[in-house]
């Protein structure tokens, strides 16, 4: 076991788009502060409207489906902050060989990738995070 979180990396399949293939790593405690500061100030600012209409559903939540999707362990991160610090590689390739992984190619992931990566990614950083929701999603 290490300390650094670089050393804890692991292969995600893109059923969106197989064979293809994503490299994440666990993030570091900068990086996890990080992305819940980048989403607490989409909220403040206006640009977290959809995390806003979550907020005030939980405050009469009483369904049961309400209650799952209130305990999302994506609540409060920001995905693309997820992305940058957590892609280190992908199976992509373009003219010139390997497509790099950079800040603007990560941009241009569509939202049914970007859920899926940053999911995997904060699964692997905080497992702890979604083992509620996991039991939540056996017990419906």
């Amino acid at each position: 076991m290490s300390i650094f979180a670089n050393y804890y990396t692991e292969v995600v399949g893109l059923p969106m788009d197989a064979p293809h293939t994503v490299t994440i790593q666990k993030l570091s405690g900068r990086d996890v502060e990080r992305a819940q500061a980048n989403a607490a100030a989409a909220i403040v600012s206006g640009r977290g409207f959809a995390e806003k209409i979550r907020k005030m559903l939980a405050a009469s939540a009483g369904d049961a489906a309400v209650q799952t999707a209130m305990a999302d362990p994506l609540n409060g991160f920001d995905r693309h902050t997820l992305l940058i610090a957590g892609i280190t590689g992908w199976s992509y390739t373009d003219d010139d060989g390997p497509l790099k992984v950079t800040p603007e190619a990560i941009g241009r992931i569509d939202d049914e990738a970007s859920e899926l990566l940053a999911r995997a990614i904060l699964k692997l950083t905080k497992p702890a995070l979604f083992e509620p929701v996991e039991d939540a999603r056996k017990n419906a």
